[in-house]
């Protein structure tokens, strides 16, 4: 039996103005509906990487970034409170120009 080929996920960086570093995934138009992906605590974006083609190909700009000091994202400053994560996400959100999306998260 051959192996299924999977492909790893492309990521990209963004720096906040926090000083935090934020790892990200992103597929689709960027002129489609956003839909931003939140994974739980204890996880990272690759929980989506298997429907991120999906969704992508379903007419979404799908954006799944690493929590602060999850996956690929840095931990330069220790999560007090989960509103240092929610400010985080403004941040990321405002950096990427986004204004109007719909969020899944879990």
């Amino acid at each position: 039996m051959q192996a299924e080929k999977t492909s790893l996920p492309s990521y990209q960086y963004l720096k906040l103005s926090n000083g935090e570093t934020y790892a990200y995934q992103q597929a689709g138009d960027p002129k489609s509906d956003i839909l931003l992906l939140l994974h739980p605590l204890t996880s990272s974006s690759l929980l989506f990487s298997h429907c991120i083609p999906s969704l992508a190909a379903g007419n979404f700009h799908v954006i799944a970034p690493d929590l602060r000091g999850h996956g690929n994202s840095s931990y330069n400053t220790p999560i007090k409170a989960i509103d240092d994560l929610v400010e985080d996400i403004k941040l990321v959100l405002d950096a990427l120009e986004l204004k109007r999306l719909s969020m899944l998260g879990c």
